[in-house]
C-alpha cells in the first residue's frame, strides 16, 4: 500500500481490527507551499488508529511520515509486533498524541498501546514517541533498535507516566540489503537482507523455476551454481555442484545455466529449471568468459558468440549445430550486447569515442543510434520500459540518465530519472 497522502489504513471506532502481513510505504505528508493553512494536505500515515482496537503484526514499513499514528484520544488501543521497520523515516515510526497536540487540556495518549519484537532499522528519528501519558499504559519490550540508545528510541514528551520500556536491544543492523526499482523510475524498495554483493550475481531474464519472476544465479567455490527464485526474495538453495561457471550473462529467453568441463574439453548445459541436470553443449577447448550467451539467431534457442578481434563466430546451442563467421575486428570486451534493432535478435554494440554503433547481423552493417563519448563500460544495458528494446542507463551526480530507443527512428532519446 503506497503513495496515499493521508492514510494507507485507517481504524475508527471499530473493535478487533487487524493489519498484517502488508507492505506499508512511500505514504508521506504533502502540505501546498510548504504551509499548513486552511487548505487539505496530508498526513503521511502507514496505519493511524482513533478511538478503536487493532493489532497491528507482520507488516514492512518504509518511507511513512508516521509508520503508526493515533489521535490519541481515551479508546485507542493498539498491538504491535513483529513489524519491519526500514530506514526511510520520515518522522519518528510510531508516534501517539496527547492532549497538548489536541489542544483539549488533558495529557491523555490514549488507553494502551503493547509494542514488542518489532525491528526498527532507522537511528535518525525515534522508532517510538508518546506525547502525553496512556491512561492504562504503554508496554515497550524485546524490540530490536539500530538506535545506540534505548531512550533515544523509545521516549514519552510532554508528560510523564504508565510509560514502560524494558528488555529491547540497541546497535542492531541487519543491512546491508537488495533493493529493487522498479523501471528505473520508482524509489528503491527493499527486497531482502542480503550480503552477496551485485557484482558476484549473475541477473537478467531468468526465471529457473518456472514461476514468473526473475531469478538471479551466483556460485560458491564448490557450487556450479545456486539460484535466487522469485525476483531475489528468497534465499540461495543449492542446485549443482562443479565448478567454473565463468559465462557472460545476457539477458534470454530461456534459462539455462553453463559450465566447462575442462577432462573432456566440452561445455555443459543445464536446462532443466530445478535440479541442473548437465548435458553435452559444445565441444571446444575455450573458456565460458570467451563467449556470450543469447539468441543471437532470433529462433529462440541460447547461440555462443566468440569475438577474438579478427572474425566473430555465432555457434548454434542445439543439433543439428552450425557455426556462422563475420569478418569483424573487434573483440569481446570492446562489445555490449542487447535487441537495439527490435528484430529479436541479439545486436552487439560498440563505442568509436564519439557515437554508437550497432551491428545488425540481419543486414550486415553497423547503424549509428546516437553521438556520445560515454565509454560503454559506464553504461548499464537494460529494457527499462518493457517496450522489447534495450535501453542504455547511466548515474551521474544522483541522477540516472536512461536513453530509450525510439521504434520509428531507431534512435535514442535521453530522459532523466531521479531515484
Amino acid at each position: 500500500m503506497s503513495s496515499w497522502p493521508r492514510a494507507a489504513v485507517e481504524i475508527k471506532s471499530a473493535q478487533g481490527a487487524r493489519v498484517h502481513h502488508n507492505v506499508i510505504q512511500y505514504n508521506r505528508r504533502h502540505e501546498h507551499n510548504n504551509t499548513c493553512g486552511p487548505h487539505n494536505y496530508g498526513l503521511g500515515y502507514g496505519v493511524v488508529i482513533g478511538p478503536g482496537r487493532v493489532m497491528i503484526e507482520a507488516n514492512v514499513f518504509d518511507h511513512n511520515r508516521h509508520d503508526i499514528a493515533s489521535d490519541g484520544s481515551p479508546g485507542a488501543l493498539y498491538t504491535a509486533t513483529y513489524n519491519l521497520v526500514l530506514d526511510g523515516a520520515v518522522e519518528q515510526s510510531f508516534d501517539v498524541h496527547g492532549g497538548k497536540d489536541r489542544h483539549d487540556c488533558t495529557n491523555i495518549a490514549g488507553t494502551a498501546f503493547v509494542i514488542h519484537h518489532n525491528t526498527f532499522l532507522q537511528s535518525h528519528k525515534p522508532a517510538v514517541r508518546m506525547r502525553g501519558i496512556p491512561v492504562t499504559g504503554a508496554w515497550i519490550y524485546k524490540n530490536q533498535t539500530r538506535d545506540g540508545d534505548q531512550g533515544d528510541a523509545f521516549n514519552q514528551i510532554n508528560s510523564s507516566g504508565n510509560f514502560t520500556v524494558e528488555d529491547n536491544a540497541t546497535n542492531g543492523n541487519l543491512f546491508p540489503a537488495w533493493s529493487i526499482s522498479f523501471g528505473g523510475a520508482s524509489f528503491w524498495q527493499w527486497q531482502q537482507f542480503e550480503r552477496t554483493a551485485m557484482s558476484k550475481v549473475a541477473v537478467g531474464d531468468f526465471d529457473f523455476d518456472g514461476d514468473g519472476a526473475a531469478d538471479g544465479m551466483r556460485v560458491t567455490p564448490h557450487r556450479v551454481a545456486m539460484v535466487k527464485e522469485r525476483s531475489r526474495r528468497l534465499g540461495f538453495p543449492q542446485h549443482s555442484h562443479g565448478a567454473d561457471i565463468t559465462a557472460r550473462f545476457r539477458p534470454f529467453r530461456e534459462p539455462h545455466a553453463y559450465r566447462r568441463r575442462s577432462r573432456d574439453r566440452e561445455w555443459m548445459a543445464s536446462i532443466e529449471r530445478r535440479h541442473f541436470a548437465l548435458g553435452s553443449l559444445y565441444k571446444t577447448k575455450a573458456p565460458l568468459s570467451s563467449a556470450v550467451f543469447g539468441d543471437f539467431e532470433g529462433d529462440d534457442h541460447i547461440d555462443a558468440f566468440f569475438a577474438d578481434g579478427t572474425q566473430w563466430s555465432i555457434a548454434q546451442s542445439f543439433s543439428p549445430r552450425a557455426t556462422r563467421h563475420y569478418m569483424q575486428p573487434y573483440k569481446l570486451t570492446e562489445l555490449q550486447f542487447g535487441n537495439f534493432v527490435g528484430d529479436s535478435k541479439m545486436d552487439a554494440l560498440r563505442s568509436t569515442g564519439s557515437e554508437w554503433l550497432v551491428w545488425d547481423h540481419v543486414s550486415k552493417t553497423w547503424n549509428h543510434p546516437q553521438l556520445s563519448s560515454i565509454p560503454l563500460s559506464q553504461l548499464t544495458f537494460a529494457d527499462f520500459d518493457e517496450d522489447g528494446f534495450t535501453d542504455i542507463a547511466r548515474s551521474v551526480n544522483g541522477q540516472w540518465l536512461v536513453s530509450w530507443v525510439v521504434r520509428a527512428r531507431g534512435r535514442c532519446s535521453t530522459r532523466v530519472i531521479k531515484i
